[in-house]
């Protein structure tokens, strides 16, 4: 079972502007529309105009307001780099998209500008929701003045080098999707998020063994809801007494989450802007329109989730760049259930100011949820759930028993 977080482009509301104008003129006085932005017709791929108006819409383009319902996200950042050039834009879906000042070379072999990201120069898009700013994909130039225009949507034209000079009058990006996966079973899935790593923290007494090393045998799925039910990936932790001889202290398990995708392809182009958070949740789960949570006597309020840090450790301090896979450490005192989520706030590759006077860098959010749905469990399928659902001290056989009430004030 997988789940693609932010790889589905879903569907949006999609308004439609009637200004005075449209009223004011006759039938062979209509004002010639123009656009520089061009999105494709499944948010795959954006075209931008540089340096002010592109070209006249064309009734196509016009229907195409309805294809563009379908795209999960509604803000868009674009950042030019070049020595110290910063080109910068950034705009909400349906609005102006120009983007000038962007350093342009002079035509020929010895003075182009290739914008590769394989260098100093580099040109990125981030997508995402507006009112979050969660990040939901990053683009890179794919094409030059309708170089892609025979590709297919969603295929990245390979190899591609943009060049951008005197001539260039478009760039089109191609969008790749954050994504996160979950998995209980040991088959070989695309992704997978959260697994395990051992051994546990710490010295073991001479001659113990340690079998937490990874998810296997220590998972299963919890199967919550009526309507219908879900089944959820649940991960165990170990205690004291799962150790021969058992531990005299607390163990801490290792863990790791991951996120793949674009998170993973241009984690070198991604700084944190605050330090990562995550945080423990009161597992929830929604079924039927109601929030369901355990039973205070089923809930592990003792142990604790953190992120490694020291020697060896991850760092999230800001500027620094965006590590995808991030090691964890459970420390094990409780008993029941328990739920956490992930949040590294960052920014597109340099925040300084921009050169061609346009806005200032925004500060995206990269989570293991969508919207409100963060703090309900992760389904690893299809939901928009965020938490990982976390065991301590039961087998198998008793999870049927964990008792579930109706959550009536929704953190």
């Amino acid at each position: 079972m997988k789940k693609i977080i932010f790889a589905g482009l879903v569907i949006l509301l999609v308004m439609s502007f009637v200004t005075c104008d449209d009223f004011l003129q006759g039938d062979n006085e209509k004002k010639v529309e123009y656009t520089d932005v061009v999105y494709s017709k499944d948010g795959s791929r954006i075209t931008v105009y540089l340096d002010g108006v592109g070209v006249p819409k064309t009734a196509a383009q016009r229907a195409m307001s309805t294809d563009l319902a379908k795209i999960a996200y509604d803000f868009i950042e674009v950042i030019f780099v070049s020595g110290t050039t910063r080109a910068r834009n950034s705009w909400e879906l349906g609005q102006s998209a120009g983007i000038s000042g962007v350093k342009r070379g002079a035509g020929s072999s010895a003075t182009d500008i290739k914008y590769d990201n394989s260098g100093t120069d580099v040109a990125l898009m981030f997508v995402g929701r507006k009112d979050s700013k969660l990040l939901l994909g990053i683009g890179k130039i794919g094409g030059v003045n309708g170089s892609d225009d025979a590709t297919a949507d969603g295929q990245m034209p390979s190899p591609i080098v943009a060049v951008i000079n005197d001539d260039t009058k478009k760039v089109t990006f191609y969008i790749e999707a954050v994504k996160t996966g979950l998995r209980v079973d040991t088959t070989v899935p695309p992704f997978d998020s959260f697994d395990l790593v051992g051994p546990v923290a710490g010295s073991l007494p001479a001659g113990t063994a340690n079998s937490w090393t990874s998810r296997a045998g220590h998972s299963m799925y919890l199967s919550l809801g009526t309507s219908p039910a879900v089944k959820y990936p649940l991960y165990n932790l170990p205690q004291r007494k799962d150790f021969t001889p058992a531990l005299t202290a607390d163990p801490v398990q290792h863990a790791k989450y991951t996120f793949y995708g674009a998170a993973s392809t241009y984690a070198a182009f991604i700084k944190y802007a605050s330090k990562l958070k995550v945080e423990r949740r009161l597992p929830r789960y929604l079924d039927g329109g109601v929030y369901y949570a355990p039973e205070k006597s089923n809930y592990d309020i003792k142990s604790t989730v953190e992120v490694r840090t020291g020697t060896g450790g991850y760092v999230s301090a800001k500027d620094t760049v965006f590590v995808p896979t991030i090691p964890l450490a459970f420390t094990v005192k409780g008993n029941g259930i328990f739920s956490f989520f992930i949040e590294a706030p960052v920014y597109m590759y340099n925040d300084g100011d921009a050169t061609n006077s346009g806005p200032k860098a925004e500060i995206w959010k990269i989570r293991t949820g969508f919207g409100s749905e963060l703090y309900s469990l992760d389904d690893g399928d299809s939901g928009a759930g965020g938490c990982v659902l976390i065991g301590v001290g039961n087998t198998g056989a008793d999870w049927i028993d964990i008792e579930w009430k109706w959550l009536d004030d929704t953190p």
